[in-house]
């Protein structure tokens, strides 16, 4: 296993093994912990206008990566979504 690793990484197959997701518009990696939300994607922006702008492009982000939905929705027949994320941090 170990030599078929290395032979995949030396052939460049294996690239995606060594790199880190990219991080979102509306998040900030420290470590262990990360901080999102509409206030952290508000900080980042370099156009602030651009996160109401429903034409934005892609580079900001989805508005739907903020909002904060129900867990119990399968349950419940809700529709799932509760309210905006404004800052969030997990460990």
């Amino acid at each position: 296993m170990e030599s078929q690793i290395r032979r995949e990484l030396q052939e460049g197959r294996g690239q995606n093994l060594i790199t880190l997701p990219a991080e979102k518009p509306n998040e900030i990696r420290r470590a262990n912990v990360s901080y999102d939300g509409i206030l952290v994607q508000f900080l980042k922006s370099d156009n602030k206008l651009q996160l109401i702008n429903p034409a934005a492009p892609p580079e900001y982000g989805s508005g739907r990566d903020n909002l904060v939905e129900d867990s119990m929705r399968p349950i419940l027949g809700s529709s799932g979504r509760e309210g905006l994320k404004l800052f969030s941090i997990q460990f």
